[in-house]
């Protein structure tokens, strides 16, 4: 493999990412909630085990209606 087919497929990811990125940040501000981890958001928090808990934790937290990522699309759960 040369040097050239290796730097292909980094450069496009590489590429993807900061596309997403300023995507992202030229949104409108979304409301307090956990850190997402890059890709995936917050998905491996929102297991279904006692995840009313833990919405509810977040809400203490983070205010009545925190935001939580799952991939690239952000959810809004209202909690009272």
């Amino acid at each position: 493999m040369t040097v050239t087919n290796a730097l292909i497929p980094l450069v496009g990811i590489i590429s993807a990412y900061v596309y997403l990125a300023r995507k992202r940040s030229s949104r409108l501000p979304t409301p307090p909630g956990p850190n997402p981890l890059p890709l995936v958001g917050n998905i491996f928090n929102l297991t279904a085990h006692q995840l009313w808990l833990r919405v509810t934790d977040w809400s203490k937290t983070y205010g009545e209606l925190p935001a939580t990522w799952v991939f690239y699309s952000v959810r809004l759960t209202r909690c009272v």
